[in-house]
């Protein structure tokens, strides 16, 4: 179990550092603009929820066994 906690884990934290997120050189500034606003931090955190909340289920199911 350990082992797989920390797989996962090592695998969020090479999601989270990788360079795809910096490769949009080519957008034009009106477009980084409206995708970087002050709102982005929020809707952010709103696409991840859904994922945090599948998480916390799977979490409690495995200790119910």
């Amino acid at each position: 179990m350990a082992a797989g906690l920390r797989f996962c884990f090592l695998l969020v934290g090479l999601m989270l550092t990788g360079t795809v997120a910096m490769a949009c050189t080519t957008c034009n500034p009106p477009l980084q603009a409206a995708i970087f606003r002050e709102n982005f931090l929020s809707r952010f955190l709103f696409i991840l929820l859904p994922f945090v909340v599948v998480g916390l289920i799977c979490m409690r199911l495995s200790k119910l066994k």
